[in-house]
């Protein structure tokens, strides 16, 4: 069974809040960017779980608005949700805080919609936008 996940596209006056990802693995390191989010519990809404991983990973609130798409890969469906920015500061907590080390760094950060283009982030993400 795949892995239900769901992630915000949050845009603030600074831009698209993003995740830039660094990940060692036997030496070899991978940059890239992730939309906020994260996987769905088993009997949770899928807009409940985005609110909750939202509030988790950044400890910001949010209204969702609508479903923007849907990724699917071999292992998961990720719903991405257009998002309304409410209140919060954009700071990184919970897990990913917790699993954070030089091998496997998180810092959230934003991005200019223009340039998606020019950033290792999803390609479903870049064709939205165009």
């Amino acid at each position: 069974m795949k892995r239900i996940s769901a992630r915000g596209i949050v845009i603030t006056d600074k831009g698209l809040a993003v995740i830039f990802r660094r990940k060692i693995t036997d030496g070899v390191t991978k940059e890239y960017y992730v939309l906020p989010g994260g996987g769905i519990n088993p009997g949770e809404e899928v807009i409940d779980g985005l609110k909750r991983e939202l509030k988790e990973e950044l400890n910001i609130d949010v209204n969702v608005k609508d479903l923007a798409f849907t990724n699917e890969t071999e292992d998961r469906v990720e719903y991405i949700y257009n998002c309304e920015y409410i209140s919060g500061n954009f700071t990184l907590n919970g897990e990913e805080l917790d699993r954070m080390s030089d091998s496997n760094y998180y810092e959230p950060t934003f991005i200019n919609v223009k340039e998606l283009n020019k950033y290792d982030i999803m390609d479903k993400l870049k064709e939205y936008f165009k």
